[in-house]
């Protein structure tokens, strides 16, 4: 089903194929940091996994309260991380579901994480793996959660995040072919204009994006996406008057 937004267009022109301007740019109004609030590298797991289906901001309320629930034994820092782990891989499901209940899908998200926590314990000795191959055997972990781990705890990557953001916002910019991403629910902007799709693939946008961006970007890319997505560059009735790359943006609303 077809969804028109009704605004001005002021270009209609293929976007330059300029990453390192689209970067400056956004360099110039947004942090490229992770939103998720987290101390060691399985507090960032455990966060990572709950932001599915749920905002950061939510996020970080529920794990203030969980994270030092998790610790209330521990008598020194170095011992936080490893308690935390035995904690959750022995607290019961239903304690667990009610400390993380806000985030949504509680209850599948409550199994993963005790799994996840097992795993850690039984298979690489209570320590957050660094490989992409690795760090997928951790329930609740797929590959776009893998990818932000890996960049925000050890600065590599083996891929890029696509998130709902920033599917929406490359195909805006048309950093990558909307026609091309799969997909079958086309958004338009004005009839016969199309904005995005909605649906387009993931997989297909991550392969693109590794293609043309240089590898240095593929962890702060994403990020900017995200807080631009939040910010101006939104699903419906975008703020293309205050968006930073109103300028270079194909599918501008603004006047």
């Amino acid at each position: 089903m077809k969804s028109y937004c009704l605004y001005s267009i002021l270009s209609l022109a293929p976007m330059p194929g300029n990453v390192s301007l689209i970067v400056d740019k956004l360099r110039t109004k947004y942090d490229p940091t992770i939103a998720l609030h987290y101390t060691n590298p399985f507090e960032l797991v455990i966060a990572v996994s709950l932001s599915a289906q749920c905002t950061d901001k939510k996020v970080n309320e529920v794990t203030a309260l969980f994270f030092p629930a998790l610790a209330q034994r521990a008598d020194h820092t170095a011992h936080r991380e490893r308690l935390q782990i035995e904690t959750l891989a022995h607290m019961p499901l239903s304690e667990i579901e009610q400390h993380i209940r806000q985030t949504g899908f509680y209850r599948a998200k409550a199994r993963n994480l005790q799994r996840m926590a097992n795993t850690l314990l039984e298979q690489f000795n209570g320590i957050v793996p660094d490989r992409m191959k690795k760090l997928i055997m951790l329930s609740g972990v797929a590959r776009k959660s893998a990818n932000v781990i890996l960049g925000e705890l050890f600065h590599t990557s083996e891929g890029v995040v696509v998130d709902t953001h920033v599917k929406r916002i490359t195909q805006r910019l048309r950093l990558v072919s909307p026609s091309a991403m799969g997909g079958k629910q086309k958004v338009y902007y004005q009839p016969h204009k199309l904005d995005y799709v909605r649906d387009a693939s993931p997989e297909k946008i991550e392969k693109e994006l590794m293609r043309i961006l240089p590898h240095e970007l593929w962890n702060e890319f994403p990020h900017l996406l995200v807080k631009l997505g939040r910010d101006a560059c939104i699903a419906q009735r975008p703020r293309c008057d205050v968006c930073i790359l109103q300028s270079v943006c194909p599918v501008s609303r603004a006047v």
